[in-house]
């Protein structure tokens, strides 16, 4: 995979290339009011001929293109193409221009607290603060949307305190409206409800925003993506969920990463800003595939806070694959 830094070496180990690259590039900001990222553009043309190179592969996450020199023409060829407006370089060999469009995301983890030693959440909230992970991920449960109880707002208020990272708050309630405005009071950056427990996706949506926070909708592994694309456009952040909501340490129910790869070619079929966010079941053995799917951020939970060295194991997630 070409890295956005990595552009002017690839330029000076073969000068004699010519490719015009179209990069669209995700930049997560710093600061919560601007957490979901902006869309940059940037436009590489690159002087030079395809002669010197046996062959150029680039690889994204959707796709693998393979580009080799074209052959010797014929001259009669080469006069033809001429008036086409197709170069050429020594040796009569036609040089063709190459225009290709790579997405690098920038990749986010989001830590689940849930997986956290509640006997110790102070230590390991610090520890997720010192680590590379961006994001802290907070699961609230109320016992009736699933049949779990988890945090409330003095849990969620201590994690605040120990932490100045983003809060992720995924509410698996029924009724979300009724407390959407305590939990932004409470630190809630990204605040995320379930597609099944609204009856008014729009009217929830404006709701999180005009609280202060960024609006996220889920949906269960056997909701399908299309319910969604009325509103993607609105929507900050989809969590597609890879194991049924209520209880953390499942494993990854098949069929989500093609949910993942769908919710991706949609989301950039239309321009969209909205971010993909996996929760269920996610480790190092299966994070490389999750992020080539086109997630953006990952939840995970007892891979982490399981591991023998938490940090260490995030820096594992984030950067499989590379």
């Amino acid at each position: 995979m070409i890295e956005l830094e990595q552009i002017p070496q690839l330029v000076l180990q073969r000068p004699l290339l010519t490719v015009l690259l179209r990069i669209d590039v995700l930049h997560p900001l710093a600061k919560i009011s601007q957490i979901v990222p902006e869309r940059l553009e940037y436009q590489f043309h690159i002087a030079a001929y395809l002669l010197t190179l046996p062959s150029l592969r680039l690889r994204t996450p959707q796709s693998k293109l393979r580009m080799q020199p074209q052959r010797q023409k014929h001259h009669a060829t080469r006069r033809q193409n001429r008036n086409n407006n197709v170069r050429y370089g020594h040796n009569d060999r036609k040089i063709p221009k190459i225009s290709l469009t790579l997405s690098l995301m920038r990749r986010i983890i989001s830590p689940s607290m849930l997986s956290a030693d509640f006997g110790f959440l102070d230590r390991d909230t610090r520890m997720v603060d010192g680590s590379a992970a961006e994001w802290v991920h907070i699961d609230v449960m109320d016992g009736v949307f699933v049949p779990n109880i988890s945090f409330g707002f003095p849990v969620m208020k201590a994690i605040r305190r120990a932490t100045d990272k983003f809060l992720d708050v995924h509410l698996m309630i029924v009724e979300p409206e009724r407390y959407v405005e305590r939990f932004v009071e409470a630190g809630a950056g990204l605040v995320t409800v379930h597609f099944e427990a609204l009856d008014d996706v729009s009217g929830c949506l404006r709701l999180i925003k005009r609280c202060g926070a960024k609006a996220g909708v889920s949906i269960k592994p056997a909701t399908p993506v299309s319910v969604l694309e009325p509103w993607l456009e609105e929507i900050d952040l989809v969590l597609v969920m890879s194991v049924e909501p209520g209880f953390g340490g499942q494993s990854f129910i098949d069929g989500s990463l093609e949910k993942v790869s769908e919710l991706r070619e949609v989301i950039d079929a239309h321009g969209y800003k909205t971010l993909i966010e996996v929760d269920g079941g996610i480790s190092a053995q299966n994070a490389a595939e999750i992020w080539a799917a086109g997630a953006d951020v990952l939840v995970a939970g007892a891979a982490i806070f399981g591991a023998v060295d938490p940090a260490a194991e995030i820096e594992k997630i984030l950067n499989t694959g590379l």
